[in-house]
């Protein structure tokens, strides 16, 4: 999630919270079988795509300033996927290396939202 968070951050986060699209949140990935943390960019409803390293959402493409030029994948290009009902669709800020919902899809649960961290 580099700039964002830093490996071997310590995070507060709010379990209660209902996740917006742009919080940085926690959830479990039954993919790599384990938890993560990654950034919510789409909801229920929602199309995501990618198209040379820009992000689109229903078809706008969308600004995301906190994806640093070093860390973007200008290259990356995905199809359309839907986010189901009930679902967010997460992306890490270091999209080079993020293994995040492009790879295994939109995760059904959220465990909390992200308040703050400590480095």
């Amino acid at each position: 999630m580099m700039p964002a968070l830093n490996n071997g951050s310590l995070v507060v986060v709010d379990k209660q919270a209902s996740p917006q699209k742009g919080d940085i949140v926690v959830a479990y990935s039954d993919y790599l079988q384990s938890r993560i943390i990654k950034r919510v960019v789409a909801v229920e409803g929602e199309t995501v795509a990618m198209q040379d390293g820009k992000l689109s959402i229903d078809g706008v493409e969308i600004e995301e300033p906190y994806v640093a030029y070093q860390n973007a994948d200008n290259e990356a290009c995905w199809g359309e996927y839907e986010v189901q009902k009930g679902s967010y669709f997460l992306l890490g800020d270091n999209r080079l290396v993020s293994v995040d919902s492009h790879v295994f899809g939109s995760v059904d649960e959220v465990e909390g939202v992200v308040l703050f961290h400590i480095f």
